[in-house]
């Protein structure tokens, strides 16, 4: 995921809500009707490739590595800061994908929000693995819609239309009250215009019955969504942004339009591996961080807690389990979403 987008947003949503003032409450029948069970959801990518499997690598090579060769630490040459406890792997190998499942379930890990760019592309085929792997567990999955194609207002309709036709039923997708959930991403958000999103979502609608969660701090934008998110709150870390009134104050925006409200944390977070000319570097402090940024999320009682990421290696967010920093992460989710969900 692109930092210099993500901090951009986060910066627009640091100034929003310092101005922001309690609005008047408001009656919304999303929120009166559905189920609002406490979840936690991870970010999840599925672009990962091995030539055993896939016939090449993808995304292991990012920032112009090569995995086939070993760098001065004697790793192979991956386009990561850590590197994976088990090794490089496919996204569309049925092993890897049951493992992380299980991690996940052991975790404590309702949902996976899988990183989604078009119809046919390496992502979409290998969502269907994931799906097929997610019937047989307690962790469902869900898409993250990454971008508007070309034809802009009428391509995101055919999009959403094609993602709820083809797997808003299956058994592996993430639902609440039966109903397919779908994140879209800040990019994508930033692509259309509030009254382009309010036509997509009519013509969506009219369709199927489903949620969507929108990466926008526009109380106007979420107000037209389900609920509203932010994808990665780095950029609020490194400027020392109060978080305990961050989170609080999102929160409030969403459920002042009576929306579902998200709020997103991170183990920390490295892209300096990728060839970036900008890089951000955020120490995870031994598990610290992670641990102050749920303690300061919870407090501000969202509905879901989602978590960023639980494999996006290129950007070092990861919680899957690392050379480096073992299960760790692990261990501390199913702790951290055990409190959260039995509060």
């Amino acid at each position: 995921m692109n930092l210099a987008l993500s901090m951009f947003i986060s910066c627009l949503s640091c100034l929003f809500l310092a101005c922001f003032s309690n609005i008047e409450k408001i009656d919304n029948e999303l929120r009166k009707e559905i189920n609002m069970e406490r979840k936690v959801l991870a970010f999840y990518y599925t672009w990962y490739g091995v030539p055993q499997v896939s016939g090449r690598w993808y995304h292991w090579e990012e920032g112009g590595h090569s995995p086939n060769d070993v760098n001065e630490d004697g790793y192979p040459d991956f386009g990561t800061t850590n590197h994976p406890s088990h090794g490089p792997y496919d996204s569309n190998d049925p092993y890897a994908i049951r493992r992380h499942l299980k991690w996940c379930e052991e975790a404590g890990i309702d949902g996976l929000i899988a990183t989604w760019w078009g119809q046919g592309q390496y992502h979409d085929k290998a969502l269907k693995v994931v799906l097929n792997e997610a019937e047989k567990s307690p962790v469902k999955i869900t898409v993250y819609y990454e971008i508007v194609p070309a034809n802009g207002l009428n391509g995101v309709v055919d999009d959403f239309k094609y993602i709820l036709k083809n797997y808003g039923k299956h058994p592996g997708f993430f639902t609440v009250d039966s109903r397919p959930v779908i994140f879209v991403y800040g990019r994508a958000m930033g692509q259309l215009n509030k009254d382009q999103w309010a036509e997509v979502l009519k013509q969506v609608k009219a369709e199927y019955d489903a949620i969507f969660i929108a990466d926008t701090d526009s109380t106007e934008l979420i107000s037209l969504f389900d609920g509203g998110h932010t994808y990665n709150p780095v950029g609020l870390v490194v400027q020392q942004v109060d978080m305990d009134q961050y989170y609080q104050k999102f929160v409030e925006k969403c459920r002042s339009v009576g929306k579902i409200a998200c709020a997103t944390v991170i183990p920390g977070y490295d892209d300096s591996n990728i060839g970036r000319k900008h890089i951000t570097v955020t120490n995870r402090r031994g598990g610290e961080l992670y641990k102050s940024l749920w303690a300061k999320a919870e407090k501000s009682d969202p509905d879901w807690i989602l978590i960023t990421s639980f494999n996006e290696w290129h950007e070092g967010s990861e919680i899957e389990p690392s050379i480096e920093h073992g299960k760790l992460y692990l261990t501390l989710t199913r702790q951290l979403a055990f409190g959260f969900k039995h509060k």
